[in-house]
């Protein structure tokens, strides 16, 4: 009976941290459409990214404690809250600010879902399945994403309609919720003193303070052009490519965001240091393929060098969190998690709203081509700071 509710619990977990991401990739297909309806210009879509990675920042700086005060459920239920407020702020955008605090909201809901759902994932992992947790992590919103850009892109087509996605949406997410409900509480023994866990606090540990400068690097690079193609896919495609079509335009983004789930799945049971400088290099070849493909404007090659450069942001991203994770105990799981999803999003932050002050002076391709370089440095840096000795010492 245990190990069906240990069962439960990690299925419903699992499909709460997609639901999130799926919640989040709902408005990519629109950014583009959002901007020319409120007369905006390209500097808003990346504006509308660092909003997001603000909220996610925020939320896992703030709240992923109060998992251990609170129990794992309870902090899940506000995890699912943040992200039905998005979707009925979605439903009707008709000003940029609705449409940022609409992405803030989200944003809230997926920083906090990457530490407390997360942590529900690892609790209720089964023992024969040992290092699935990491994997799912890992993928987990790299298959949302996509499910929610390309499901978007195809209800526009076949509707018409905005608002009927994010409806669809907000009701996924109430049916995670009741999942969660089903599922046994983790935490047995809840800390007392909620308001204390707002302070932030983030557990580095020796094993995590070697690791994390190598590993900030890879999250760095490749969250940065994860945050680049969110803002941008639709834009690229219409300004490069010459693509004219919603749904179109969603597998664009789909195309580097899907293998992201199948590179992180190949790092399961291989060493974690070589496939992190690997999966780096191949990144950087397939992010300046794409600013090939972008020069000879073809939207075929574009999608077949995102897919290599998705794929080896899942291998880069897994490994490197893998590392990290090894060895965390039960209360250090929520802290460990928040910091390295805070320098993910940190990383990617930086380079986007630099983007947005700067988009009105150069084109897509000449960005893309900035992003390339972006990725260059990061491979050189995790070259130099990685050790192969740092994983097996204690």
């Amino acid at each position: 009976m245990k190990a069906k509710k240990q069962l439960l619990g990690f299925a419903a977990a699992s499909l709460t941290l997609t639901a999130a991401f799926v919640a989040g990739g709902a408005p990519i297909p629109y950014y583009n459409l959002y901007a020319q309806q409120l007369g905006a210009d390209n500097g808003i879509m990346s504006v509308v990214t660092v909003v997001y990675f603000c909220g996610t920042v925020l939320a896992l700086l703030f709240l992923p404690r109060l998992t251990n005060y609170w129990g794992r459920k309870r902090a899940i239920y506000l995890t699912l809250a943040f992200g039905i407020a998005g979707c009925l702020l979605f439903a009707d955008v008709d000003s940029e600010w609705r449409m940022l605090v609409a992405k803030f909201t989200q944003g809230l809901c997926c920083g906090l879902a990457s530490s407390t759902v997360a942590a529900f994932i690892i609790d209720n992992e089964p023992r024969r399945y040992k290092g699935l947790a990491a994997v799912i992590i890992g993928s987990a919103p790299n298959v949302g994403l996509p499910i929610g850009a390309m499901g978007a892109g195809v209800l526009n087509t076949a509707s018409g309609s905005l608002s009927l996605v994010f409806i669809l949406v907000a009701l996924l997410l109430l049916g995670c919720g009741a999942l969660v409900f089903a599922s046994e509480e983790t935490i047995t023994h809840p800390l007392k003193g909620a308001w204390k866990s707002l302070v932030p606090q983030i557990t580095i540990t020796p094993h995590v303070k070697r690791l994390l400068p190598a590993a900030a690097c890879a999250f760095a690079g490749t969250w940065a052009v994860g945050g680049f193609y969110q803002s941008y896919s639709a834009a690229i495609g219409v300004q490069e490519l010459g693509v004219h079509s919603t749904f179109i335009a969603s597998l664009i983004y789909v195309s580097f965001i899907v293998p992201v789930a199948f590179g992180a799945i190949f790092t399961r049971g291989r060493d974690k240091f070589s496939v992190q400088r690997w999966s780096m290099l191949l990144f950087f070849v397939g992010v300046a393929g794409g600013v090939f493909a972008m020069h000879v404007q073809s939207l075929w090659l574009f999608m077949l060098f995102n897919a290599i450069a998705g794929a080896a942001d899942g291998a880069a991203f897994t490994s490197s969190m893998a590392g990290i994770l090894e060895g965390t105990g039960l209360n250090e799981r929520a802290g460990v998690l928040s910091l390295i999803y805070i320098v993910a999003y940190g990383g990617a932050a930086l380079p986007n709203l630099i983007v947005g002050r700067i988009a009105q002076y150069f084109t897509l391709f000449e960005l893309t081509a900035g992003y390339a370089a972006f990725c260059a440095l990061m491979f050189a840096l995790v070259v130099l700071t990685a050790r192969r000795k740092y994983y097996y010492m204690d």
